[in-house]
């Protein structure tokens, strides 16, 4: 059949073809070579090409006179015979139905002179392909569709926040209309990640779109505005991404929360611990120091003011060394908070919770600390009080 349709489409470009009601034909002046072409789409199957003159119908064969104005007439019946896809214009060839569900093996298009298949596509055939494609996308993501007869799409219909039926009108000069990106919108859709969300975030745009738009024009203005569809919908899946990436981002810094909580706990733990000797070394400075009577009892008195000495300098280390811990957690959770406040500004306030809790517990732990000052310094003053008290004051101060 591309044999006819490359004869057919250099005969146009000589003689110029125009359609008629059962046929097309070619009002000329007839000459060899005009002849010698019709004789060429006879050869190869196109029984029914005659000259008219008068109303009276001859065969090719017959017509001798040359330099005569004669009509070449090509019928219908015999193009549609051999599967011969041959249209005057986009609007007769957009208003056959099938042609909206699937791609023709081959057309040729007089008006503009569009070929299929060929190499480059014009424009109208590339256009018309995306415009397929994307109807086949259409009634693929829609919740249900109308047929008009066996294979020819009457209407999709979209069920989201409101009912969307999108009727397929199409009109020859929708084909104007480019439809970038709708290959990329495929790939998409193809893609089976996310594909319920995709699906919901296309009809959410086609609603956007086109619900105060009267429903027989709304597929000729989603043509003209195909360009806004498809910004409409590529900005709301990049949104869900990044929302359904925060999401994820989200349990890993709550999962990290959880690990920053048990390292200030463990802090506390350590020095709560470790504080549980100062109760007892209290104790034990309480039952020992006793009344200096003789060097024996000053030694051994002056020997457990030393040890509560040495003891609570070491605490003084311990506490020392555990502020800094506490110091590093901050600093590493705080670090970790600035990149994610960064990387996500607008939801990072659904997340910033999770620093104050943390914050909160830093601070409640760096109190603990200086209470833990405190009660080393109530040891060391208690002790020393204890110490001063046994001294032999009468002795000192008397002489007996």
């Amino acid at each position: 059949m591309l044999n006819i349709l490359h004869c057919l489409r250099e005969f146009h470009r000589k003689y110029h073809l125009c359609e008629g009601d059962d046929e097309f034909f070619s009002d000329s002046v007839t000459t060899d070579s005009m002849v010698e072409d019709a004789k060429n789409l006879i050869a190869l199957g196109l029984d029914e090409v005659y000259w008219v003159e008068c109303g009276v119908y001859y065969e090719v064969s017959q017509w001798k006179s040359l330099g005569e104005n004669v009509r070449l007439v090509l019928k219908k019946e015999c193009l549609e015979r051999l599967s011969v896809n041959l249209y005057s214009s986009w609007s007769e060839f957009i208003s056959y139905k099938p042609n909206l569900n699937r791609i023709p093996d081959n057309f040729y298009v007089l008006e503009d002179d569009s070929f299929y298949p060929s190499s480059p596509l014009s424009k109208k055939v590339d256009n018309y392909i995306k415009m397929v494609s994307f109807i086949s996308l259409l009634v693929s993501s829609s919740d249900y569709s109308e047929y008009v007869g066996v294979g020819v799409i009457g209407k999709v219909v979209f069920l989201n926040r409101y009912k969307l039926e999108l009727p397929v009108v199409v009109g020859g000069s929708d084909i104007e209309f480019g439809l970038d990106g709708v290959s990329i919108i495929d790939s998409m859709l193809s893609d089976g990640s996310h594909k319920e969300q995709k699906e919901s975030i296309l009809k959410e745009a086609l609603c956007g779109l086109l619900i105060n738009v009267t429903p027989d024009e709304r597929f000729s203005y989603l043509m003209k505005n195909f360009g806004e569809f498809s910004k409409r919908f590529n900005e709301n899946y990049q949104l869900f991404v990044s929302e359904f990436s925060f999401d994820k981002v989200r349990v890993e810094y709550e999962e990290s929360k959880r690990e920053y909580f048990t390292k200030l706990n463990e802090v506390f733990s350590n020095i709560q611990m470790k504080m549980l000797g100062v109760p007892v070394a209290l104790a034990v400075s309480g039952v020992n120091i006793s009344k200096i009577v003789d060097g024996a009892t000053f030694w051994a008195n002056t020997f457990l003011l030393i040890s509560v000495v040495v003891y609570g300098v070491m605490m003084v280390y311990l506490l020392e060394s555990q502020k800094h811990t506490l110091d590093s957690i901050k600093s590493e959770y705080d670090s970790q908070m600035f990149r994610m406040k960064n990387q996500y500004f607008d939801q990072y306030e659904s997340i910033s919770s999770l620093y104050r809790d943390l914050d909160e517990r830093y601070g409640y732990q760096k109190k603990c600390i200086v209470g833990f000052y405190v009660i080393l310094s109530v040891l060391f003053i208690v002790v020393s009080l204890f110490f001063i008290w046994s001294l032999p004051w009468k002795f000192m101060l008397l002489g007996y």
